[in-house]
Parts: C-alpha cells; structure tokens; sequence
C-alpha cells in the first residue's frame, strides 16, 4: 500500500488553496514527528502567508524557542527575518521558480541575536497552480560566515598591506632616484630644479614647501613648492618654525591640534607637519607638509600619518645631506678656482677658460680679446704702506674688475699684481677700448684702510686679440704680457696693443 498524502483542509475566509492545517493518519504523524525530531537541521512548513504549520526541534533550538511549541505560536515567520527585504526576496524566488536552493539570509533569534542561515525550500501548488504551502530546510551557517568574513578582512588586510609595501616601494625607488640626482648637481638652482619636479611624485596626495636658510641664516626661503596649500609664507624667519625652533619634527592635526607655525597659513593649517632639515648637526631649512582634511583623506584612500611622518623624516634628512655635500662641493670647487684674496677666478681657471673659448671662437669664427693689467708702483706701495695695506688695495681692484666687465666675460687674478680678463667674441678694438674705460676707472679708486685713503694708483695694460696675435692660449698671453710689459716701458698708466 502506497503512502497516503497529506490531507489540506481549509477554514473559511482563508486564501484560497492555503490550507490552515494538514491532517495525516495515526500511524504517518508518529513516524513522521520521530523523523522530523531526529533531522538536526530545521524543517518547516508554512502558509503563503507566513504562519507556520508545523516545523521540528532543531529549527526550535536553533531560533532560540524552548519548545516547537512556542515557535508554532509565532503568528508569522516574518518577524524572524533581519533584514524584511530577505523575506521578499525569498517569496519572489519561490514564486518564479518552485523552489529556492541555498537562500542565505540573516535570522533573529528569539533573544535578539542575530545567526546567518540557508534555506533549501519549495513551493507546493494545486490543481489550480495556486500554492498551497512552503516546506523547506534551514540551516545554521553563522560560523561558516564568520569564517568566511574573518577570511575577507584577512585577505583585505593583506591587499592593503601589499599595497602598501608597493607604495613604500615606489616611495623608496623615487627617493633614491631623487637623492642620485641631487648628488650629480652641479649648482643649488639645478637641485632646487629638481627638487620641484621630484616631490610631487614623492608626496602625491600632499602640498609641501621646502624652505633654506639664506646665506646669512637669518631669514628661509622657498625653494621648492607644489600642491594647493594656501598662503604660506616663501619668507620667514627661523623662529617662526616650532620645528626649528624645538630641533625635531612638528606636526598638526584636526584631532590632536598643535600650536600653529606662523609661517603657515591658518585658513589651511588643518594637518601638517614641519620637518627640520638638518646635516652634521646644522639646521640648514625645513620641509613643510599639508594634509588634506580627514574625510577627503579617507576618500582618497586614506593616509598612515605614522608612515607619512617616517616618509618625511627620510626625505628631509636626505635633501639636508644631498645639499650639504652640494655645498661642500662648491666650496671646494671655489676654493679650486677662485683665489682666495680677490676672489676672482685664479690662473689656473683662466687658462682652462682660455683653451674653450679659443675653440668655440674657432668653430664659430669669432675673435675673442685679453687683456693683461698691473698695479704700476705695487713694491713701492707695500713698502710704504704695508702688505696689509697691499692686500686690501688688490682686493678693492678686484672689486672693481668684477663690476667693469660683461658678466660672460672672464677676470681672473693672473699672479702677485697682475690680473687678466679674457672677453669672448670681442674685437682688438673694442678690448682697447675697455681696457682703456678700465685703466680711468681705476685712477679713481680710493681704498679706506686704517682711517686713511689709499688712492692715486695706476695700472698698466697690454690687450691682444684671437687670431690677430696668435690661435694657442700660449701665443694670445705672450703677446699681450709683451704689450703690458711696452706699456711699463713707456712710461707706464696706459694701454698699449700687441702688434701683428
């Protein structure tokens, strides 16, 4: 004998083919209640409307009911849904397909506690294809997704800690190419230069300036500024900086505050923070950065202000001892070049300046002047008046040489009293003609020494020109310290021109 089905039977005023309640002989409820109790998942069946019809102990426990029941006195399962929308979206499957495989959805338990589910259920319909009933299995899946949610933020923490491991990366490989780039500048404005093109691409989301101290350490200077961070001042004074100030790192937040830098601007002060940049124990400048606010931070992805502060430590530090090797550099090379009591270039420069500009002449078909000069009298001058007195005079002539010439041209202390100008691309005519301007000014110079006046010098000098007087270095000196030396013979305090 086959099984018999169950029996719906219908109240009045009910929805039609809804039954209120199934009915099942003697012998299939007890075996069927016995099964349902010993599936340890829940098992249910429901009206359209939402009431339960019958369901089993495991679905009980797992709702958090004492008894089946209390939970069968629940007047709709609607009310165990989280989220109502759950709800809807399960009647809408049900509807369209018969059945819904592994709906996962949220569950409130009777305490208020909330598990994750699945539900594996099905629409029974009549004759009429008008559903009759839902039956269905659920199942406690919460510590499946707890596992699955620890995964996701375990795995989004690694992501982030990848990307940031590449951001520092980049970060690294960019200082690094900035530091090897600072380190082959020949001269303060080429590392300025770079310095302006390479923050922004170490400081991507971040304004900054990078602020020197001038020459006589008494004012800073911007050398270098990018983002949008409002009227910052590009000169200030040292103790307007509370990093210079305090000899470490100063920053400001919208959570923690700070006391605010006078160089920065107010309106903007919102996050920054202040980097001494210092190199064998001297304050050389700053480097300011600015923060955007927090929400567009977050926006941005967010900032790691510990990391920023690390970041900006390093490049501070390595732009402090990039440019005080810079600078240490040119000190040496000054001192390579220039002569130490005028500070003019010295004879060794002049003669390495000599050769270029004889070749560029060449190439280009130029005539290039020189002019050899003397201080008539000099031994007389430093007997009578001292060395000391002597050194000064040399130093105010070679002031004087330094504003009577072009700048490209080239002056140089040539030896004891001597000096030389070299003047690219001028004629035999128009070096005459400066030498001569050069030999009236210097008539006119009066040196303050000891609370006296040392005035009522002379000079002499010879000029030749490239290639009237010779195509070498060796040729164009000995021909105008020839014409120097007929200048000294005829009398001196003139100028007189090599001859062909």
């Amino acid at each position: 004998m086959g099984k018999k089905k169950p029996r719906a039977t219908q109240a009045s005023g009910g929805t039609a083919g809804a039954p209120e309640a199934i009915t099942w002989s003697p012998g299939e409820a007890s075996n069927l209640r016995r099964l349902f109790d010993r599936i340890p998942i829940g098992v249910y069946v429901s009206t359209p409307s939402g009431r339960l019809l019958d369901a089993n102990a495991a679905l009980a426990g797992l709702l958090g009911f004492e008894s089946l029941d209390s939970l069968l006195s629940v007047g709709s399962v609607d009310g165990l849904y989280e989220d109502p929308a759950d709800r809807a979206r399960w009647q809408a499957l049900v509807a369209t397909g018969d059945a819904v495989r592994g709906f996962e959805f949220r569950l409130k338990k009777r305490d208020g506690e909330i598990v994750w589910a699945r539900d594996t259920s099905r629409a029974v319909r009549d004759a009429q294809g008008r559903i009759s009933w839902y039956e269905g299995v659920i199942e406690d899946i919460t510590d499946r997704r707890r596992a699955e949610e620890s995964s996701r933020i375990a795995n989004e923490r690694l992501t982030a800690l990848v990307e940031e491991l590449e951001g520092r990366t980049v970060e690294m490989e960019s200082l690094s190419e900035m530091v090897d780039l600072l380190q082959s500048c020949q001269s303060g404005e080429e590392a300025f230069a770079v310095l302006a093109e390479r923050m922004p691409r170490l400081f991507r989301r971040r304004a900054g300036v990078v602020s020197l101290l001038n020459p006589s350490k008494k004012l800073l200077e911007a050398v270098a500024v990018w983002g949008e961070h409002g009227g910052d001042d590009r000169i200030f004074a040292p103790e307007d900086c509370w990093a210079l100030r305090r000899g470490r790192t100063h920053s400001v937040s919208e959570e923690q505050g700070g006391a605010l830098c006078r160089h920065v601007d107010p309106q903007s002060a919102r996050r920054y923070v202040c980097v001494p940049m210092m190199a064998q124990g001297e304050a050389l400048g700053v480097l300011t950065l600015h923060s955007p606010p927090r929400s567009v931070a977050e926006r941005a992805g967010g900032t790691d202000q510990a990391a920023e502060h690390n970041l900006a430590a390093s490049v501070a530090e390595q732009i402090a001892l990039s440019l005080a090797n810079l600078k240490l550099r040119e000190s040496l090379r000054h001192q390579s070049i220039r002569d130490p009591l005028t500070g003019l270039y010295n004879r060794r420069y002049m003669e390495e300046s000599l050769d270029r500009e004889l070749h560029r002449a060449d190439r280009r078909h130029a005539q290039v002047g020189i002019i050899m000069l003397d201080l008539d009298h000099f031994k007389q001058f430093n007997d009578t008046f001292g060395h000391l007195a002597g050194d000064a005079l040399l130093r105010a002539l070679g002031d004087l040489l330094g504003t009577r010439f072009r700048r490209e041209d080239i002056v140089c202390r040539y030896g004891g009293e001597e000096f030389a100008v070299i003047l690219p691309e001028a004629s035999l005519e128009a070096t005459t003609e400066r030498a001569e301007e050069m030999r009236m000014a210097a008539k006119g110079l009066n040196v303050p020494y000891r609370g006296q006046s040392l005035g009522g010098i002379s000079i002499s000098l010879g000029v030749a020109a490239f290639p009237d007087h010779g195509s070498t270095a060796e040729t164009l000196l000995r021909a105008a310290d020839s014409a120097l030396y007929r200048a000294k013979s005829q009398g001196r305090d003139r100028v007189v021109a090599a001859t062909a």
